[in-house]
């Protein structure tokens, strides 16, 4: 018997650590530690003493229990939305549609992906909006874009996706493979670019395409900002003249931030890189 109680106050320890690892546990440690204390001080206290210090123990551990329940059943929900949403992100792109030798945009061309519900044309100014949605967070998308009397091209996308984008379509036979003409994707970095002081803009920024052996053409192109002015936000981004087969610029100048300005002597200048993104095809 004695051998038994050593190894019971041995196992406490266990016991407790165990207990402690879960809310419940921690609930049925504090009603035995507080039914101990009560038995302790107030085991010679009147019939009415201790009614009154039961009910009060007996409801306190009741509101408790319910507290933790509720918690516990709310972060199954909240890791089922969790859930819900990282097999349901939808991706929105912009873009236009335009000729690749003389840069005058395609209207009533057509823009297909198999993650999209149904076709997408574009407008009088060769602009088109897809929504998809994504089965995975990163999953890639290839846009199909084709028109009458021009090359069918297949573009692949992976998200995120930063500003509209450019897709040059180049006369020819609807019978051609687009997706062996397209064989590499190049990226175009500016400088960091110094904004404005205060409230004033910066000098502009150019960025450009590679001159290219012959043979290499520009399938699809898109610019975007990185740094402070992400997303050309307080930004002018433009192209520097229209774009051909072989070349294509932006130019890009960013505000400075005045609600910096003057404070312990800040100018407000940050600093913004323009990013080229140019898919080039081989004839």
């Amino acid at each position: 018997m004695t051998g038994s109680s050593a190894d019971v106050a041995k196992s406490v320890p266990d016991i407790i650590k165990a207990a402690s690892a879960s809310p419940l546990g921690i609930f049925a440690l504090i009603i035995l530690i507080l039914g101990a204390l009560a038995y302790v001080y107030f085991r010679s206290a009147s019939i009415k003493v201790r009614i009154g210090i039961f009910a009060a123990f007996f409801f306190g551990a009741v509101l408790y229990g319910v507290a933790i329940t509720k918690a516990a059943g709310s972060d199954s929900p909240a890791k089922s939305d969790s859930q819900s949403s990282a097999s349901n992100l939808t991706l929105s792109i912009d873009g236009m549609v335009a000729d690749s030798g003389t840069g005058k945009s395609i209207e009533l061309a057509t823009v297909t992906t198999v993650l999209s519900p149904s076709p997408v044309t574009t407008d009088s100014n060769g602009i088109f909006h897809v929504k998809v949605r994504l089965p995975a967070a990163g999953e890639s998308v290839i846009l199909h874009v084709s028109k009458d009397g021009y090359q069918a091209l297949d573009w692949t996308i992976t998200p995120p996706v930063s500003g509209g984008i450019r897709i040059l379509l180049t006369k020819g036979s609807q019978a051609a493979a687009p997706s062996a003409a397209v064989v590499t994707s190049e990226t175009y970095k500016s400088d960091n670019a110094a904004s404005g002081a205060c409230k004033d803009f910066g000098a502009w920024a150019t960025v450009c395409s590679a001159d290219k052996p012959d043979g290499w053409t520009i399938a699809a192109q898109n610019f975007s900002l990185t740094g402070d002015r992400a997303g050309c936000a307080y930004a002018e981004c433009e192209l520097v003249s229209p774009p051909t087969s072989k070349k294509v610029c932006y130019r890009f100048r960013t505000q400075g931030h005045d609600e910096e300005c003057g404070h312990s002597g800040n100018t407000g200048i940050h600093y913004s890189q323009g990013v080229l993104n140019v898919v080039w095809q081989h004839q």
